[in-house]
């Protein structure tokens, strides 16, 4: 048995070139490296003959979160020995483990070319008010240039945020690692600006097949509809590369569910076991939270 850090994007992406997975969000090697291979977090693969697993460590807890798909009981005791873990979950299964303790959430997939159709009155009434009101506003591809206006686009987005609520915790950690870690050449995007300010950037890329990403979306406010208008922009992206669906992971805002043309798909999560001595935030665990 062959236990590998991956700790970049390269060893990710050739670690699971060839291996089948399901379109979660972290079977992106893209979203794995931005969100997982940081500080505090390990993401390994151990290869039993001719079959892959990819599986994280948390280093704080030294806990192991077991992805995609269940591991076979020899894999399991091997990393117990190697690592002797106190908590190990199971996280992104898209089949289902039919577990007592097991929880479900849900991916969402936008079918691209339904919605750009605008059938839905209510999307088109707030699209075509977004394009009459934003006329000011300049779309361009995203560009290496463009990184320059980040910081204070992410200052001005992180203080909107805290005005309109006391509880607001500043989290563009994963944008900014995202935007450290790839160029331009690795994602495709677009930004709107408001003269020489930069007031919106939204960013796909490729997961399988017919398939992409939503990796990141964000907008300042005082614009009218302009989230509205900056994801009809990346559905408009990926539509032009020939893709079909863009997830968008869980569908947990009223933004998001406001589209019609979407299907869903379970992701399950399960603990596997756990010592005695090994807390957790609740009763009942918290194998649902990997980073979702």
């Amino acid at each position: 048995m062959e236990l590998l850090h991956l700790d970049n994007h390269q060893k990710i992406s050739d670690y699971l070139n060839g291996v089948s997975l399901a379109n979660t969000f972290f079977a992106s090697p893209i979203m794995l490296n931005t969100f997982l291979n940081k500080p505090g977090f390990c993401v390994y693969g151990v290869q039993d003959k001719s079959e892959k697993y990819i599986f994280i460590q948390k280093e704080g807890t030294k806990e192991l979160r077991f992805l995609f798909k269940e591991f076979p009981d020899e894999v399991v005791e091997f990393l117990k020995k190697e690592f002797n873990p106190p908590y190990i979950a199971y996280n992104e299964l898209v089949i289902n483990p039919e577990k007592e303790n097991q929880n479900i959430e849900e991916d969402a997939f936008v079918f691209i070319e339904k919605t750009l159709e605008f059938n839905d009155g209510s999307i088109r009434r707030k699209y075509n008010s977004a394009l009459k009101n934003n006329t000011a506003l300049v779309v361009k591809d995203f560009s290496e240039e463009d990184k320059k206006n980040l910081k204070a686009f992410w200052e001005t987005w992180s203080t909107q945020k805290s005005e309109r609520s006391e509880t607001f915790i500043r989290h563009t950690d994963h944008d900014e690692r995202f935007f450290e870690l790839y160029t331009d050449k690795d994602f495709y995007g677009k930004c709107f600006y408001d003269g020489e300010v930069l007031v919106a950037y939204t960013i796909l890329v490729p997961l399988h097949g017919n398939v992409c990403l939503g990796a990141f979306n964000k907008c300042l406010r005082g614009y009218t509809q302009l989230g509205l208008e900056v994801f009809v922009e990346r559905l408009k992206i990926a539509q032009k590369l020939g893709y079909e669906k863009i997830s968008i992971a869980g569908a947990i805002n009223l933004f998001k569910k406001q589209f019609k043309d979407i299907e869903y798909m379970p992701v399950y999560c399960y603990e596997l076991c756990r010592d005695e001595s090994f807390k957790t935030k609740n009763a009942n665990g918290y194998s649902t939270v990997l980073l979702r």
